[in-house]
């Protein structure tokens, strides 16, 4: 049996780590209001899994939760502060990213999202290392005079990238 979709129960408040981890051909997950925490590695290798729409509640993305979803396409991130390590790591199918409330993204939190052009992050406190590196496509990257941090090879491998713009009291 392949589990392809899922509705989870208004009573549920948390998804557990490793919940949906390997699920390959799961697709979609109807996320209840209730809501409030997501557990590293619930979705990790969800290679099928194309959209996600969490909660506002949800304020954070552990580390690990999306490694390696390469279907995943759009993923509402309004209310998302935090970033965990390797959040989204390999998830080759982003075009473009727009973190409007996000103020730090952990280590490799987007590294090898091949496809990934633009990103949008106002507010970004703290880029992890390489937190995008090996992005390719990414091409224009505007750094926020919020930030205050940028780790080792945040941008490394990036091959397309033209333009970044950094505030001057950036540390590295």
């Amino acid at each position: 049996m392949k589990l392809e979709r899922v509705k989870l129960p208004s009573s549920i408040r948390s998804i557990e780590a490793f919940l949906f981890y390997d699920c390959r051909s799961l697709v979609s997950v109807d996320i209840p209001q209730s809501v409030a925490s997501v557990g590293g590695h619930a979705f990790q290798n969800c290679l099928m899994l194309e959209s996600v729409v969490l909660p506002e509640s949800v304020t954070e993305i552990r580390d690990y939760t999306f490694l390696s979803n390469r279907s995943l396409r759009s993923f509402d991130m309004s209310s998302i502060a935090s970033i965990g390590d390797w959040a989204f790591y390999d998830c080759r199918t982003f075009d473009t990213v727009s973190l409007p409330a996000v103020r730090s993204i952990g280590v490799k939190g987007f590294q090898a999202c091949s496809k990934l052009r633009f990103v949008h992050m106002p507010f970004v406190e703290s880029l992890g290392s390489e937190s995008f590196a090996n992005c390719g496509s990414l091409v224009d990257v505007g750094i926020p005079s919020s930030t205050t941090y940028i780790g080792q090879k945040a941008f490394a491998n990036c091959t397309g990238l033209t333009s970044v713009s950094l505030p001057s009291n950036t540390t590295t």
